[in-house]
């Protein structure tokens, strides 16, 4: 078992601050009798339950209504909880815990799921540290296991006093609460722990006891790991012989800056939020392109990516994914509030920086929050997460401060990426603001030597005499579109083969359900439509059909 050290705590120290708790609750009248005696495989279900808890942790409660008799089961390790008040279901034993035990938190498990999964609970304690709430999720919540924290005792109380006090309700709520972090975990994804729909069977009436006879060996199966689908070994493949080897994924149009090279400052329209991708439906794309077709690298862009509700989960979901390399392009205002989600998945991150000078940058993104995103990237530094920098050069703009960048980048020991402006509807004149990678280089050549290092991307590297190393990724003078392995998705769900194209391909049919094999076939064949490349599109007149921020980056 692994406990990650979120915050430079020791192991020990993890342990205390979260308990495992066994919610015994009282006599279930549809079971008609006390289930919590019930004796499976010479155990009772109780004893059952209490050994699974004690497996992940040393401090361990039992919460029991006043009818328990402490004399029927040896309960030795554990210390006895009483119910602050009957009738309340297992969410009043979750409550009367988290207000006397002396943890911030705790796991929670039932007495009524014998073949619960130790390392479906291994997994929820080791993500307890980003969370306050932690519950399987089908169409509803679970009642239990999950993570509860004592952050939840008011909301807790606030649910128990009204006539709807369950676990439903309480994520509902939980959801619409900005300081309180909710991780749904879905079947799908739990599936990795066993089969969710064995593990998870719990006993509700007598009926239930022969499917879950026949399905309890009492036996633990760990995995560690996704099992992901055997790969086809299809490549995806357009005319002119690129393979797609790379896949951007919007989550959003939303972002917390208005930098006036990504949308005008009038009229955008955002996408409807019926339209937009579920966090499920992207894991699903994301794993679906890695199965069927290969793809490695997947870099999640925005509007600004970490604004998206619900990013934990899809995170650490992908991150169990061998070999999977995940991106993520930020303006770097939240990089301090996600940190740690960044950092346990193991996230490669890249922020936009255009300026050094407060009011530059206030000009550029109407907003005053340059220290926040310098502060992130310190962070970010400090925590030893992979990072480039981008800056969008602009002449007239930030064409003077291109040494400033440079020795930035250089103490930090990080690469700087000089992008070129491009045409993509923002507010701006094109001609006017464009500086091309040439120019960028005839003015640092003047100080430094240039040595051409490498091609990483789109971005060709070079080191300088005075030790930065700079990028330039120049879509306008040099196209490279001959080597381009790109394909965005945009929040909608609309696959983009080429940015500066006016045509994009919609896949939310063959996700809303589900058709796998129409779906494996759509994608091939628009593959096949993407086109040369931007200087073919402008000869022939074609506009770009989004601005940045709805194209995703």
């Amino acid at each position: 078992m692994s406990f990650p050290n979120y915050y430079g705590l020791e192991r020990n120290r993890v342990l205390e601050m979260i308990a495992g708790l066994v919610v015994a609750g009282g006599k279930s009248k549809r079971f008609g009798s006390d289930k919590r005696f019930y004796k499976l495989s010479e155990k009772t279900l109780t004893e059952i339950a209490c050994e699974k808890i004690s497996k992940v942790f040393r401090k361990n409660y039992i919460v029991v209504d006043k009818n328990f008799s402490e004399n029927q089961i040896d309960l030795d390790r554990f210390t006895i909880l009483r119910d602050l008040e009957d009738g309340k279901g297992p969410l009043m034993g979750i409550y009367s815990a988290l207000s006397q035990i002396p943890e911030e938190g705790c796991l929670v498990i039932p007495v009524d799921m014998p073949n619960l999964s130790i390392s479906l609970l291994e997994y929820i304690n080791e993500q307890a540290r980003l969370f306050d709430l932690i519950v399987p999720y089908r169409e509803k919540a679970l009642p239990l296991p999950g993570f509860y924290s004592k952050k939840l005792l008011l909301l807790i109380r606030s649910i128990l006093e009204s006539e709807n006090f369950s676990i439903q309700s309480l994520v509902n709520q939980a959801e619409k609460e900005a300081q309180l972090k909710v991780l749904k975990l879905s079947f799908d994804f739990i599936a990795k722990f066993g089969d969710p729909e064995k593990f998870l069977l719990n006993i509700n009436r007598k009926e239930d006891i022969h499917e879950l006879e026949s399905n309890f060996d009492g036996k633990e199966k760990h995995k560690n790991k996704t099992n992901t689908t055997k790969i086809t070994n299809i490549k995806l493949q357009d005319l002119c012989g690129r393979n797609v080897e790379h896949l951007r994924i919007s989550l959003t149009d939303r972002c917390n800056l208005k930098c006036f090279y990504c949308i005008p400052r009038y009229g955008f329209n955002f996408f409807e939020r019926s339209n937009i991708l579920s966090i499920e439906e992207i894991e699903y794309l994301v794993r679906f392109f890695y199965d069927r077709f290969g793809i490695r690298k997947i870099r999640f862009t925005g509007g600004e990516p970490l604004l998206r509700r619900g990013i934990e989960t899809l995170f650490l979901s992908l991150s169990q994914i061998e070999d999977l390399s995940l991106h993520i392009t930020t303006n770097g205002i939240l990089i301090e509030d996600k940190i740690e989600i960044l950092k346990s998945a193991g996230i490669k991150v890249n922020v936009s920086l255009d300026t050094l000078n407060p009011d530059k940058f206030k000009e550029i993104t109407r907003l005053d929050l340059l220290r926040k995103v310098i502060k992130g990237i310190d962070i970010l530094i400090e925590n030893k997460i992979p990072i480039k920098l981008n800056t969008v050069a602009l002449k007239e703009i930030n064409d003077n401060e291109i040494f400033d960048l440079i020795d930035f980048a250089r103490k930090r020991e990080i690469v700087l990426r000089f992008i070129e402006l491009m045409p993509l509807n923002g507010e701006y004149n094109h001609e006017r603001n464009f500086i091309s990678e040439e120019e960028i280089k005839e003015r640092i050549s003047k100080l430094y030597e240039l040595e051409f290092l490498d091609v990483e991307g789109a971005a060709r590297i070079y080191k300088l005499s005075n030790g930065a190393k700079v990028g330039f990724i120049s879509t306008i003078s040099y196209p490279g579109c001959q080597d381009c392995s790109r394909i965005r998705i945009t929040a909608d769900g609309r696959i983009v083969t080429c940015m500066f194209d006016s045509n994009s391909y919609s896949i939310k049919k063959f996700l809303r359900p589900i058709n796998e094999e129409e779906l494996f076939e759509f994608i091939r064949q628009v593959i096949l439509k993407k086109p040369p490349g931007y200087l073919y599109l402008k000869r022939k007149g074609v506009n770009p059909l989004y601005t940045m921020r709805k194209l995703g980056g």
